[in-house]
């Protein structure tokens, strides 16, 4: 999700409108909070290596309301080796919609005052950058919305303290709006796309794609892996995501 914000230049007679990302709203169910606790006393112990964790999100249609991120029972891997393997779920739920994440539990409240979020934040940007520039993110686009989340799990008093973190690219110079207008000659045929692109169980869950629209209106949608499909000619082409 995108959202505007307007800046002056230095003379104050011109304006830009500058798009930035909106952090997803968060929640970890308490399914999650459970299963973690078992995983923290029957396999982990005090081990506090990275885990990968997926959370899942539901899109919403409303321009001022940011997209849900939530944490379940099946965010956590399975698996004997969970520290390594990914978390296991269905495909196909266009109302669950996985993003990857890195989870950060420490032991003690001290540790986790004391990581530095800003570090770590880093690192899963920076890893949003490799997986752009290995074409990793043209093959499994959820990658683009990586997030961070660190924990203290206090088992004895049942309590939880965690943080979230949501990295976004910061480009040089930022992206500005050129114009902004509803597309009213595309509109049905976009609209009929997306719900097809929504509909169908192979691609509901895909957040990032391409609307191809033709010269004469029609919109197709596209996998980001299959751009070289957009280059004919009087072609538009537009981005889209969930």
């Amino acid at each position: 999700m995108a959202q505007e914000e307007k800046s002056r230049s230095g003379r104050g007679s011109s304006s830009s409108t500058i798009l930035q990302f909106v952090p997803f709203n968060s929640l970890a169910d308490e399914g999650f909070w459970h299963r973690l606790s078992s995983l923290k006393l029957n396999r982990y112990g005090i081990d506090d290596s990275p885990i990968p964790i997926t959370g899942f999100y539901a899109p919403c249609s409303h321009s001022q309301v940011s997209n849900h991120l939530t944490l379940l029972a099946e965010s956590l891997p399975i698996g004997e080796n969970d520290q390594s393997s990914m978390p296991a779920f269905s495909r196909g739920n266009r109302n669950r919609c996985p993003v990857p994440g890195t989870l950060y539990n420490t032991n003690t409240l001290e540790a986790f005052h004391a990581l530095d979020k800003k570090s770590l934040l880093k690192e899963e940007a920076n890893k949003i950058w490799e997986d752009i520039h290995t074409g990793r993110a043209v093959e499994d686009s959820a990658v683009l919305s990586r997030f961070l989340l660190i924990s203290f799990a206090d088992l004895k008093n049942w309590s939880f303290h965690y943080w979230f973190a949501f990295p976004a690219l910061v480009l040089d110079p930022p992206v500005t709006l050129v114009e902004s207008k509803r597309a009213s000659e595309w509109l049905k045929s976009v609209s009929v796309a997306c719900n097809g692109w929504r509909n169908s169980s192979l691609t509901a869950d895909v957040p990032f794609f391409f609307i191809s629209i033709a010269s004469n209106s029609h919109a197709t949608i596209i996998h980001l892996k299959d751009w070289e499909a957009c280059q004919a000619d009087n072609q538009k082409v537009l981005f889209g995501f969930l």
